[in-house]
């Protein structure tokens, strides 16, 4: 038995009740809505990284760039020229606080 994220509706997965009592207590799995098929096991409510996998799965987003995008950001290259935004204020020398985990790259895209 699982349960929707998205509705907290309880659902029958399509899996031997032996494999779903091999995983761990806890174990998040994306499931197809369809079929109730077990797609990916997503990791365990434990795991801080499974939260980034669950709001991915939620949206049907991927967590890896395609080939074009990739390209497209090389192109760009690695520095960017101050002169060529004049009217940008450069506020990096100010201290800030952020909500995001210390492993966090983000920072809130600050």
């Amino acid at each position: 038995l699982g349960m929707n994220i998205k509705t907290g509706l309880s659902t029958t997965l399509k899996a031997s009740q032996k494999s779903l009592k091999a995983l761990p207590l806890g174990t998040i799995l994306k499931i197809e809505n369809e079929n109730n098929n077990i797609i990916e096991v997503l990791g365990h409510i434990h795991d801080e990284s499974v939260d980034e996998k669950i709001s991915l799965a939620l949206f049907n987003k991927n967590n890896e760039f395609s080939d074009a995008c990739i390209k497209e950001a090389l192109a760009n290259g690695d520095s960017v020229d101050a002169s060529m935004y004049k009217n940008r204020m450069d506020l990096r020398a100010l201290p800030f606080c952020t909500i995001d985990p210390i492993h966090a790259k983000d920072f809130d895209d600050a």
